[in-house]
């Protein structure tokens, strides 16, 4: 499934299901492993964050597992990183293709 497959999906779940959904995507989620990722967003247990968006924790960039390691951001085709600091897929998407003219 592509990503803009599953943001279609997920605007068409209910609220219950949408919550199930993402449920399960965080068991697989990779975030907790990331070098980035540190002792806030841990209290907070914060994960998704490349559909959740980013943390309200203040965040060091040093590295990004998603586009090598992740089987979320694989399997939904995502084309991103650092997701925990710049936001989330969607947000990035579309500031990446609106056209000022």
């Amino acid at each position: 499934m592509k990503f803009e497959d599953l943001k279609n999906e997920l605007n068409k779940m209910s609220s219950s299901d949408k919550d199930k959904f993402i449920a399960e995507l965080r068991n697989d989620c990779i975030c907790h492993e990331c070098p980035t990722y540190n002792n806030c967003t841990r209290k907070s247990k914060e994960l998704l964050f490349c559909i959740l968006g980013k943390s309200n924790c203040p965040m060091d960039e040093r590295a990004c597992l998603c586009p090598r390691d992740c089987s979320v951001h694989q399997k939904y085709d995502m084309k991103l990183s650092f997701y925990c600091s710049r936001g989330k897929e969607t947000e990035r998407r579309a500031e990446l293709y609106t056209i000022n003219i």
